[in-house]
């Protein structure tokens, strides 16, 4: 696969690289975060900026296309819409949250926000809040708590409800299923994948409907397949395992990095971590995205017996590579990098 350009994004005042945290493909171009928590949109064709949508004071821990114009992020106060088409360089709505967000995602309908948070020593949060208490959805928070947070975005978001007792730790992934409005799935440092639906019961005990318990700490978690029949699950130390609906392990890849019969195919290529996990619909394959020290990148086909390297990139970063977003029908490729690089590649089918 050959790099067709690259960009470097901008310093930060002291002339340090600003890491690229996230990227995503829109028809208006590229749109981009990086380490100074700012968003940016840059063009495809020449890769220059096209415009500054704006920043964050607290650090952006997710972000999500919710169309080709608006965008959502999230961080420690919150969230935040913007859409990309506005100059005012501020954000279209605000939801302010009482604990740290650390990832969040929108049912297929767009009508419920639903927030995983940071596991926090509510007392801190009191003390500097000045209350003797918190609270939300009318549920009292104690002690060194993590929750899901549920909004109704129809109109003026409102709180909805919020579960406390299925994690022990901080939720690192939301995933709401792409065609069930009322299903989503949770996933946590604990080691828990957890999956739920609230068509019938809007409460924790009732709605929650499988638990995987991976043995690792979950740092990337989400539905696969043609209509999302699958779990993947990737951890903090780059183990992958497969995960059906009903909470029935498929398979356990173990740690990408490690001798295995599932790397076998690897032997002459380095893998030194892991980056997403992309799913193509047209081929119906699963691919774990990994890359080396030297910014070289790789996708691994994800099949029964093992992985099986398709595709490199290389040529184009010279550091990390943090973020990756592929359209597999144009066979187009946007990477980003600890470089503080953002690069487009490109192939025919028949490379593919």
């Amino acid at each position: 696969m050959n790099c067709v350009g690259g960009i470097e994004i901008p310093r930060d005042t002291q002339g340090n690289v600003c890491y690229v945290q996230t990227i995503h493909g829109t028809s208006s171009g590229i749109l981009s975060t990086n380490s100074l928590n700012e968003i940016r949109l840059y063009d495809y064709e020449q890769l220059a900026e096209k415009s500054f949508i704006g920043a964050q004071n607290s650090t952006i821990t997710s972000v999500k296309k919710q169309n080709d114009n608006i965008f959502i992020t999230s961080g420690n106060d919150g969230i935040r819409v913007w859409d990309i088409r506005s100059a005012n360089r501020v954000p279209v709505q605000e939801i302010k949250s009482i604990l740290p967000i650390l990832s969040f995602d929108t049912s297929c309908d767009e009508q419920i926000l639903i927030a995983g948070t940071e596991q926090v020593d509510t007392k801190r949060l009191k003390a500097s809040s000045g209350s003797n208490s918190l609270a939300f959805s009318g549920k009292r928070l104690e002690d060194f708590q993590v929750a899901l947070m549920f909004w109704d975005l129809r109109n003026t978001p409102a709180e909805m409800n919020i579960f406390l007792d299925t994690h022990s730790n901080d939720i690192t992934q939301v995933k709401c299923h792409s065609t069930n409005k009322n299903v989503f799935l949770s996933a946590s440092t604990d080691g828990l994948i957890c999956t739920y639906d609230i068509e019938k019961e809007f409460n924790e005990d009732d709605s929650m409907q499988f638990s995987c318990n991976t043995n690792v700490s979950v740092q990337k978690s989400s539905y696969f397949g043609q209509n999302d029949d699958f779990i993947y699950s990737l951890s903090d130390m780059d183990n992958l395992s497969l995960w059906s609906l009903d909470g029935t392990l498929i398979s356990d890849y173990g740690r990408i990095g490690e001798q295995s019969p599932f790397t076998a195919n690897l032997l002459n290529t380095t893998v030194d971590y892991s980056i997403d996990c992309l799913f193509d619909s047209s081929m119906t394959r699963l691919f774990l995205c990994v890359g080396d020290f030297e910014g070289r990148a790789h996708f691994l086909n994800v099949g029964v017996s093992g992985y099986e390297k398709v595709l490199s990139l290389e040529g184009g970063h010279n550091d990390i590579v943090r973020c990756i977003d592929c359209d597999f029908i144009n066979y187009k490729v946007i990477t980003g990098g600890e470089d503080g690089k953002i690069c487009l590649w490109s192939t025919q089918p028949a490379d593919y």
